[in-house]
């Protein structure tokens, strides 16, 4: 036959004429002895094999077939040798044996048998014989269908345990975790118990150790404590023997007070006893042991004594302040009784101050403290044995600085004041002050004055205070609201 058949064709004409009509064509068309039933079969295996193809075209390990399927030259079944054949033969084609061998070999029998009675049975024969084969095929398909169905179900029981299972590894690797970071807790609380532990062994070592030295403290205070009693028992006999002696105060040898007794004076003196009042305090506190004293101090020797211990503390300041390098003077005045008092200190480099005397003044000038600070560095040069009894001088050129509040009599005070060091100290270098230059003498003369502020504060706060009163006048008629009136006063606005 000249027409040469592709299996496009025979696909090509079962979608548009049917499967029957395509069998009815090509046995109509077939130059060989086939029988329908194998053209029939034929064109299944051809259709289940395109099916697949079209199925599995799209896997990335299946090699791609369908061109060269649908371009494959149709070959026509033989009879004679009981088979169907198919022109290509059928490699890599697991999925299209449908049909296993039982199968094949129940068609390849019927199809013998079948050849063997074409001549002799009838069409209606034959359709039946071919009727029974589809029936065999199609119960087999249905079994391997059932199967299938079986297996997809059993696939999709095995899918849901392992869905379950995995989460349950889920689920346990999240216990495990939290297992794991409690165990890294725990160890980080074990680490540190067991650091404190060790810690806690040293300290006991440490208290341990401690305990006996206080032990042994203890032994020893208790042997001193043994020999401190028996003394205190000692010194009560002692003192029981001499209640209602008379203590020595006053040497009738030398006719003095004993140093004990001038410094028994000096400390009643510095805790503000009056001078009328020493004899009697001494008197009551001998009592409280027991004795009386020999002789009490008068109150003329008590103010001899006082101007003793002023005569010592002069000559303090002469030893101690002739040494001290870049002191600052402080002064300042005020008013006691209708009297003025004038005050001068001096303070160190190390933060210490020294009182270098209160004197009565009669007026606040600048000459007038002046002078009354000379007289002070003149008490000191006259009680002092160093620097050729110019002490006072010593201390006047060791001053650098001067502190005090601002009033004008107290700056025109620094100006004389450095006017009058100037003088000492062109005095006390002699010829090498005319061979300073200016800026030299300057610089040695120079005094640095720094002045309190709290007057300023105070100045302010009185003009603040007038200004608030004014303003609270206009704004609430001079009757502000006030809530508290218990704090009120009349020179205070009420916001204060």
């Amino acid at each position: 036959m000249s027409h040469v058949t592709t299996i496009q064709d025979i696909i090509y004409h079962v979608n548009t004429e049917g499967k029957s009509s395509c069998v009815q064509w090509l046995t109509s068309i077939s130059d060989k002895s086939s029988a329908r039933s194998s053209i029939l079969n034929s064109v299944n295996a051809i259709l289940k094999k395109k099916k697949l193809l079209n199925k599995y075209k799209s896997r990335p390990d299946f090699p791609p077939k369908n061109d060269s399927f649908l371009s494959t030259e149709y070959t026509f079944p033989n009879f004679k040798s009981g088979h169907v054949q198919v022109t290509q033969k059928r490699k890599y084609d697991k999925c299209l044996d449908i049909l296993d061998e039982e199968k094949q070999c129940a068609v390849n029998v019927v199809l013998d048998l079948g050849k063997d009675l074409n001549d002799s049975l009838k069409k209606e024969e034959k359709l039946k014989i071919e009727n029974n084969v589809l029936n065999l095929s199609l119960k087999k398909r249905c079994t391997t269908k059932y199967k299938l169905k079986l297996k997809r179900t059993e696939l999709c029981s095995l899918k849901k345990t392992v869905f379950n299972l995995n989460n349950r590894i889920t689920s346990q690797r999240t216990v495990l975790k939290r297992i794991r970071s409690q165990n890294v807790y725990l160890q980080k609380v074990n680490d540190k118990s067991i650091a404190k532990l060790d810690n806690l062994k040293i300290q006991n070592n440490e208290l341990i150790a401690q305990m006996a030295s206080l032990q042994n403290e203890l032994s020893s205070l208790r042997e001193k404590f043994k020999d401190e009693r028996e003394d205190n028992e000692y010194l009560r006999l002692l003192i029981s023997d001499d209640i209602g002696k008379p203590i020595k105060l006053y040497d009738e040898q030398s006719r003095k007070y004993t140093k004990e007794a001038q410094e028994c004076v000096y400390q009643l003196l510095n805790n503000n006893v009056t001078t009328s009042r020493v004899g009697p305090v001494i008197t009551t506190v001998l009592k409280l042991v027991g004795m009386r004293p020999n002789k009490l101090p008068s109150v003329s020797t008590v103010n001899n004594m006082n101007v003793q211990r002023l005569i010592l503390a002069q000559t303090q300041l002469a030893e101690e302040l002739s040494q001290k390098n870049s002191t600052c003077l402080l002064s300042d005045e005020t008013s006691k009784y209708g009297t003025k008092f004038e005050g001068y200190h001096v303070s160190d480099n190390e933060g210490r101050l020294w009182v270098l005397g209160l004197r009565n003044i009669l007026t606040k000038g600048a000459k007038d403290t002046l002078k009354t600070f000379q007289e002070i560095l003149q008490d000191i040069s006259e009680v002092s044995e160093v620097c050729d009894h110019e002490a006072g001088k010593k201390v006047l050129l060791n001053i650098v600085s001067t502190m005090s509040d601002r009033a004008s009599t107290q700056i025109k005070f620094n100006e004389l004041l450095e006017e009058y060091r100037a003088e000492i100290l062109q005095d006390q270098l002699g010829e090498s002050w005319g061979q300073m230059s200016d800026n030299e003498k300057s610089s040695v003369t120079k005094l640095n004055n720094f002045f309190c502020s709290l007057h300023v504060l105070v100045h302010a706060a009185e003009t603040s205070t007038a200004c608030l009163l004014e303003a609270e006048g206009g704004l609430f008629e001079n009757s502000p609201p006030i809530y508290d009136a218990t704090f009120k006063k009349a020179s205070e606005p009420g916001c204060l």
